[in-house]
């Protein structure tokens, strides 16, 4: 056990731990599936009394009903811009109505399909649900269908005033990430995204000043937890800071070098029971 793992057993005798959980790559495959050692340690790791919180880019609207049913306390939503423990909003920061028009304009110039992803409804861009249908129309992406049908109550047409955060799927040009990097507006930033689909390049936009990590810490402050005893688990982009910020950040074995290299340690990949032998591991679950 490297000395990372080590130090943060030792602090299990002192309370309960806040463990924040991603979701896609994490909790569930990119088959929509929860595996069965994943469903067993999330439940070990309550029964043990320790607090546990969905940390994704998703929003609201795309989580799954049967997710909360796994007894999360809570949610970390928009890649850290929303925030809530039970019934308790701590955080709801949002993109203005001046740059979702301008970020709508340069997706449009880039001929994107785009998806704007809220706390209560989710505005697609004109060719999103049948671009995303289509890539996802796939045996091995059949666990899809649920998420359309959970987001469906959710849209609405046009362009929103006020949003969470923006996915985008880009088809390829040679300065795409020039483009990126010089001509978003001010206050948004952008990472690479996380669910593919077809021959795109996939990315999610954002406030600039807010991140998973930096919303760990009002939960913990929230729930009186010390941040080193906090876990982050995740194997995206937008786990980086969170898994930085964490008492202990782990990273699935799938995720990508700049992920892994950002956690103390790595685990295996989501589809070889990676989250339930970390948890284990941590001594977070039996």
């Amino acid at each position: 056990m490297n000395s990372a793992l080590h130090s943060f057993r030792s602090f299990l005798s002192e309370g309960p731990v806040a463990l924040f959980v991603d979701i896609d790559g994490t909790l569930i495959t990119h088959e929509q599936r929860i595996p069965t050692s994943a469903l067993h340690a999330c439940r070990s790791a309550q029964e043990k009394g320790h607090h546990l919180f969905l940390s994704s880019g998703r929003s609201l609207p795309e989580i799954y009903p049967r997710l909360w049913d796994l007894g999360f306390s809570g949610f970390i939503g928009g890649g850290g811009a929303y925030v809530r423990v039970a019934d308790q909003v701590l955080q709801d920061e949002r993109l203005s109505s001046q740059q979702i028009t301008a970020l709508d304009s340069l997706l449009s110039n880039l001929n994107a399909v785009y998806l704007w992803q809220g706390v209560d409804a989710m505005h697609p861009s004109p060719g999103f649900i049948d671009f995303f249908t289509h890539a996802m129309d796939k045996p091995e992406a059949a666990g899809w269908r649920e998420y359309n049908e959970v987001i469906t109550p959710f849209i609405r047409q046009g362009t929103p005033d006020t949003i969470t955060k923006c996915t985008a799927y880009i088809p390829a040009c040679d300065n795409l990430l020039d483009i990126l990097t010089h001509h978003l507006p001010d206050g948004i930033r952008y990472i690479p995204g996380s669910i593919a689909a077809g021959n795109t390049t996939v990315a999610e936009f954002m406030p600039s000043h807010i991140s998973k990590g930096a919303s760990m810490g009002l939960v913990c402050d929230y729930l009186g937890i010390a941040r080193q005893h906090s876990v982050a688990i995740g194997d995206s982009h937008n786990d980086i800071e969170a898994l930085q910020v964490a008492g202990c950040g782990v990273a699935m074995g799938q995720a990508p070098t700049q992920v892994r290299e950002a956690a103390d340690y790595v685990t295996a990949p989501v589809t070889e029971d990676g989250l339930a032998q970390a948890l284990t591991l941590l001594g977070l679950a039996e």
